[in-house]
């Protein structure tokens, strides 16, 4: 059985409300909506019936990775060996930021606990004590939000977030403007079986440092299309935005071939851009052009090591600098951190999402070319010294 996709049929502005409502974590508000939509779309009533038979079905299940950890009891789970497609710890770790003028205005509604108000008052002083950005680390224990709060944060305009994310933050950051913080989903206590290309073992060391974990390393395949890469220059997105006739020169060069870059600098909504690749498919009838390094906002790499209950001080003192370093046989200059662990979680960041741009061509069995612009080496690239200027 395979866990059923929402239907499309219902409009984009219910689909948008659903999202808006997940967002929030507004269940009840989900559930009651999804409920009205039943009764005037059967593709609705199929898809609740469907998912519903899904969660205590005993044969195969296909699902997705968020499904997985989110929809299915633990009974039902226990019934099955679990194979997960591809790296899952970008579903499991996820980070957001809650500004000061939200943290004031929790503060002032009625319907909060005392608790919980006492942890969003401590959030609301770091912003006059904070003397530079990442220099408050806190972990704190969670706070259960009851049914009352749950109902009445729903039925709240003004909140557009999800703030029992907040409260059961595993790591938090405040600089002048806002609290950035990262929570952590759990996968269940039982053996599980990943296969990926892009998972990276000390990551996963470190992640899952209460787990036992096996790695086993398969040749790589060659391919049977063509990588040619770039590395002239850091091709990130403050790149592009200083070098847009270069940008947009190289880009005319490629016309004709799929195009995978950031999505602010993408040409339309329907193109696959970074951070929206993995598993899709469509990108393989023709030849693939690739254009950025994919950095991430460092607050992404050091929220995870505070997740992982790494050094504090070495988190907020570690700065960004070019540096030699070694990854895959190459040895190269790169805009990194010293400290391994920061900087062995930014190359997983980036040669993951590049690899997974690439994976779009399907290169084991299409004879397709993929063309790079990006300063990390792509995994059997062939490299270019091009001193050509394209403005």
């Amino acid at each position: 059985m395979v866990t059923p996709e929402l239907p499309t049929d219902i409009g984009e502005d219910n689909i948008q409300k659903l999202e808006y409502m997940y967002k929030k974590g507004d269940i009840f508000g989900y559930s009651n909506f999804l409920k009205k939509l039943a009764n005037n779309y059967s593709s609705v009533k199929t898809y609740k019936k469907q998912l519903k038979e899904s969660m205590t079905y005993q044969g195969n299940i296909i699902t997705t990775h968020i499904r997985l950890i989110s929809l299915f009891n633990e009974e039902t789970i226990n019934n099955h060996t679990i194979i997960i497609d591809e790296d899952i710890i970008k579903t499991l770790y996820s980070t957001d930021s809650i500004s000061y003028k939200d943290i004031y205005y929790l503060l002032s509604r009625n319907y909060l606990s005392t608790a919980v108000k006492k942890r969003i008052k401590y959030y609301s002083k770091l912003k006059d004590t904070t003397d530079g950005i990442y220099k408050k680390h806190i972990r704190e224990n969670p706070i259960e939000l009851n049914i009352t709060e749950k109902k009445n944060l729903a039925n709240d305009i003004n909140i557009e977030f999800n703030l029992e994310n907040f409260l059961n933050a595993k790591a938090t950051m405040a600089d002048k403007k806002e609290v950035h913080y990262s929570w952590i989903k759990n996968l269940p206590s039982k053996k599980i079986i990943i296969l990926s290309a892009t998972a990276n073992h000390q990551v996963y060391a470190n992640f899952f440092k209460n787990r036992q974990i096996k790695y086993y390393k398969i040749n790589e395949v060659k391919y049977t299309g063509k990588i040619t890469q770039w590395t002239n220059y850091s091709y990130s997105r403050k790149w592009i935005a200083e070098n847009k006739e270069k940008f947009n020169n190289i880009c005319k060069l490629y016309e004709n071939c799929n195009k995978i870059t950031f999505l602010k600098f993408s040409d339309t909504d329907n193109e696959l851009h970074f951070g929206n690749t993995e598993g899709k498919d469509g990108y393989s009838e023709k030849d693939l052009f690739i254009f950025g390094t994919p950095f991430q906002n460092e607050i992404v790499y050091k929220l995870m090591a505070a997740s992982m209950d790494y050094d504090i001080d070495i988190i907020n003192n570690e700065k960004l600098n070019h540096r030699e370093i070694e990854y895959a046989n190459y040895k190269f200059y790169f805009f990194t951190y010293k400290d391994e662990l920061l900087r062995n979680l930014q190359i997983y960041y980036i040669s993951s999402e590049l690899e997974q741009s690439i994976g779009r061509a399907r290169l084991l069995n299409k004879n397709n070319n993929v063309y790079v612009y990006s300063q990390f080496p792509a995994k059997q690239a062939a490299f270019i010294e091009d001193n050509r200027e394209f403005s």
